[in-house]
């Protein structure tokens, strides 16, 4: 195989599994539950607001949150692009060090 297309075949398999990696890593953390009354939110004080919406929070799993995200069509658009700019980065990387070991 021309060591192009072995670093653009390394490229792309590492960049999808950590776009996905990432993805479930940083979707953990806090969700607000559904009774959260946003119009008051925005009328309060930001102090009081605050403490509203540190009483709402919810711990959420990373694979929930990424079990959350999945039946949002932006949520694969997003991963998409993430996945994209992360092949580029590591496939321009990967043409560096094959100029540089060339010579």
């Amino acid at each position: 195989m021309h060591p192009v297309a072995k670093a653009a075949v390394v490229s792309a398999v590492g960049s999808t599994l950590a776009a996905f990696g990432l993805t479930i890593f940083f979707r953990g953390g806090v969700t607000y539950s559904p009774d959260v009354n946003w119009d008051k939110v925005w009328a309060m004080p930001y102090k009081d607001a605050t403490a509203y919406l540190l009483s709402k929070t919810i711990d959420q799993p990373m694979w929930e949150g990424f079990l959350r995200g999945a039946h949002v069509p932006a949520f694969w658009m997003d991963l998409g692009e993430f996945a994209f700019w992360l092949f580029i980065f590591t496939f321009a990387c990967s043409a560096i060090a094959l100029r540089w070991s060339r010579h």
